[in-house]
């Protein structure tokens, strides 16, 4: 034991890294709870930040309703569960059904748009800081 790897983890840098990263998504959860004034259940703020962070990447910020649930890709979460989330990402405002072209969408709402950016911009920031501090190039 105690090879680069190892050494690498126990850096101070990498401490503050995971520090950091433990606090942005409590911050995350943070805002979700702000911004529909309502919690969430443990777990599921990762849930709906993988749902809101594929559609802030979409064309649009919107994709097609009935394709959503196989293209969003969680790690071991079914269609069935990914639908589940989608729906409780539109009760708490994040998201919104659309037609468009005679087609049904999913679509972040302002409120997702929002909640995403600020929340993307605090981790830039945020983690900018880390990288400048501990592991420059």
């Amino acid at each position: 034991m105690g090879g680069e790897k190892e050494v690498f983890l126990r850096s101070e840098g990498v401490q503050e890294l995971l520090t950091l990263t433990t606090r942005q998504f409590v911050g995350w959860d943070d805002a979700l709870r702000r911004v529909s004034g309502q919690t969430t259940e443990a777990g599921d703020a990762m849930d709906l930040w993988h749902i809101l962070s594929f559609l802030a990447l979409q064309p649009n910020l919107q994709v097609e309703k009935k394709l959503a649930f196989e293209k969003i890709k969680i790690a071991s979460l079914k269609p069935e569960t990914i639908r589940k989330y989608v729906a409780k990402a539109q009760r708490l405002g994040f998201i919104a059904t659309i037609e468009s072209r005679g087609t049904r969408h999913i679509q972040l709402t302002q409120t997702g748009i929002a909640v995403v950016a600020d929340t993307m911009r605090s981790w830039v920031e945020d983690f900018g800081q880390i990288q400048q501090q501990y592991f420059p190039r």
